[in-house]
């Protein structure tokens, strides 16, 4: 990704769009390189083919895509997207993007460039539906915009309606439109992820909540079961008082081996 970067960059010189204030050089080159290690690292042990890394970084400068992760700094961030007109953002599962990229997307988003917020859900059928967490919020305070109906399989055709559109609209007016674009109607069903499912829950109670009950905690299979079946229909806090009175009475441990 990086080495297509500096030869495009060489090849033709980019204008930049918006101008930030980089660290210094040395610090500069040390996260560059930190965040290459961990790229290529996590492509070969740990993404699948088809969504590494190297499968889904575009290294365009009027448009690029690029993909959240621990060592992606602020730095960093703001030399991929300094010659931007559009930004695809492929953050974490849930809409989450991190706090440190928030000053860059603001920056730019101030400047009349769009940052669009795809989803790495690849086993999702669609993107972000909903805020499910507050670390989404900084982002979208900055001005980024959510992509619903495409998560990062498809993450490059959110970049290529962006550039189209790029040469008609601009700033806000492009953002929105991208965003209704990719939006669920008013009428339409969005589609749930499978942990919000019956079926999706009973999976995960069986396959995790039951056993961490029985092997982190000490529970028997009977109270385990008993326990998971309550974490799966009823609210926190009532799940929370069976345990402290029904399988933890005082002086007596209950269930609990």
């Amino acid at each position: 990704m990086l080495d297509a970067y500096i030869h495009q960059a060489r090849e033709n010189p980019p204008e930049v769009v918006t101008r930030f204030d980089h660290p210094p050089y040395q610090q500069l080159f040390a996260e560059i390189v930190l965040d290459r290690w961990l790229v290529e690292r996590v492509d070969r042990l740990a993404r699948p083919e088809g969504f590494r890394f190297c499968d889904i970084e575009d290294p365009e400068h009027e448009h690029p895509i690029i993909m959240c992760r621990p060592t992606l700094t602020a730095g960093t961030f703001a030399l991929r997207t300094q010659y931007a007109k559009t930004v695809t953002l492929v953050n974490y599962a849930s809409g989450t993007t991190p706090h440190w990229l928030t000053p860059i997307i603001q920056k730019l988003t101030q400047n009349g460039v769009p940052v669009f917020l795809v989803a790495d859900c690849p086993g999702d059928q669609a993107g972000i539906t909903k805020i499910a967490y507050g670390a989404c919020l900084p982002a979208l305070e900055a001005g980024a915009t959510i992509i619903e109906k495409v998560n990062v399989r498809d993450a490059q055709i959110v970049k290529e309606a962006a550039k189209d559109w790029s040469e008609q609209l601009e700033g806000r007016a492009l953002a929105d439109y991208i965003r209704r674009m990719f939006a669920y109607q008013e009428k339409e069903k969005r589609p749930a992820p499978e942990w919000e499912t019956v079926a999706g829950i009973e999976r995960y109670r069986v396959e995790v909540v039951r056993p961490m009950l029985q092997r982190c905690l000490g529970f028997d299979l009977t109270a385990a079961e008993r326990i998971s079946q309550l974490w799966a229909t009823e609210p926190i806090s009532a799940y929370v008082h069976a345990i402290e009175t029904e399988f933890m009475p005082p002086g007596n441990g209950g269930n609990v081996q």
